[in-house]
């Protein structure tokens, strides 16, 4: 997307279609495959650094770009105006190029406060459809076809292989945007990535069920594939490690499912609140048991304690038979065990909110995996 400044036009559109493979983000809008206006791709030599026209003597050689800030530039690699791609860019290009972060949650405050001021940037990183058409209505931002008539090349070539992206490009038959056909992993971006290198140097193969990824991630822990010669490698750490373990159990927090016929969201089911439920007043119980000077055997009971007649409180309040008596599952015992997790770590001088957190997501899983698998009491 372009701010007005027809002088230079061509060499923004330029950089942006250069910087495909960099900029690439995932978004949460579009449909049929395609990827919403504002991030640009192109193939190799889409960016065009020279020309004969002499209307290019009089362009200056710097353009700026927003970019969404999402606090994932780890501060050995720099800030997001200043990193290795930022560096690439400038030297593939010879231009200097401006990045300007944009927090992801008020992108479209910032740029208002930014348009408003006479400081937006060059170009505009934004998947929102309505807020460009916005921007269309304002005057805010030009068109670009004439730009990609006479400058582009690979670009023009690609939105004729695609012409199911124009709709998503245009306002009133005008070009204003430039975006590419989404990949399968700006889809699939809570997949998980799994180190060949330490499944070649273990001998095994890569897991396919959630029984085997518990044995991969065994092996990861004890077998030493790092090679550091202890038994101390993190087997699986990522943020969205919670989805995926959510996912493993159709339990996600965000997500609709079709069960007995009818829709239910996930946050709402029983097998997610009731997990989660069970894994809060357990530790919350044991953590309130040590502060009050109990032995560690009492303790564990009064989280179980706590943990069942938190569930039960639960039910009744929603007018539900609790499910401690109706579903056959364990339940006091997923408890006991992360109880017991929280209190060996506690005494072997763990840090306390990793304990209390890591216990707590313990028995929730625990619980969920007797959903999974059915496992039940005898009765």
């Amino acid at each position: 997307m372009k701010s007005k400044s027809r002088g230079w036009a061509w060499t923004a559109l330029s950089i942006l279609l250069a910087m495909a493979t960099v900029l690439a983000a995932c978004s949460k809008s579009g449909s049929n495959g395609a990827e919403p206006s504002g991030s640009a791709s192109a193939a190799p030599g889409a960016s065009q650094s020279q020309s004969d026209d002499p209307d290019d003597k009089k362009l200056p050689g710097e353009v700026s770009i927003s970019m969404f800030d999402r606090g994932q530039v780890s501060s050995d690699e720099g800030t997001y105006e200043d990193n290795r791609w930022v560096k690439w860019i400038r030297e593939q290009s010879g231009i200097n190029v401006s990045i300007v972060p944009v927090p992801r949650n008020q992108a479209q405050e910032k740029l208002n406060v930014l348009i408003a001021s006479n400081q937006a940037p060059d170009l505009i990183w934004e998947y929102d459809r309505n807020y460009i058409g916005q921007l269309v209505t304002q005057g805010v931002i030009q068109p670009i076809d004439e730009y990609i008539e006479k400058y582009s090349t690979s670009y023009k070539a690609y939105l004729e292989q695609h012409p199911e992206l124009k709709p998503y490009l245009t306002f009133d038959g005008k070009t204003y945007a430039v975006t590419t056909k989404r990949a399968v992993n700006t889809v699939a971006n809570h997949g998980m990535w799994i180190r060949q290198d330490w499944l070649d140097k273990l001998k095994l193969k890569a897991p396919t069920t959630v029984e085997e990824l518990v044995e991969v991630a065994k092996a990861f822990k004890d077998g030493d594939p790092d090679g550091n010669g202890k038994p101390d490698t993190v087997p699986i750490i990522g943020y969205t490690s919670f989805d995926i373990y959510s996912s493993f159990f159709a339990a996600v927090n965000n997500q609709w499912y079709l069960e007995d016929g009818k829709m239910k969201y996930g946050a709402t089911l029983d097998r997610f609140a009731d997990a989660i439920g069970l894994g809060l007043f357990s530790v919350a119980g044991v953590s309130a048991a040590l502060s009050a000077d109990m032995p560690l055997f009492i303790a564990s009971m009064m989280g179980v304690i706590t943990g069942i007649f938190g569930g039960v409180l639960r039910d009744i309040v929603c007018n539900e038979v609790p499910m401690v008596f109706r579903d056959g599952k364990p339940y006091a015992i997923c408890a006991f065990l992360g109880n017991w997790m929280f209190l060996l770590m506690s005494m072997y001088g763990v840090a306390y909110d990793f304990a209390l957190w890591s216990s707590a997501l313990f028995i929730s899983g625990l619980r969920l995996i007797t959903w999974k698998f059915d496992l039940r009491m005898g009765r």
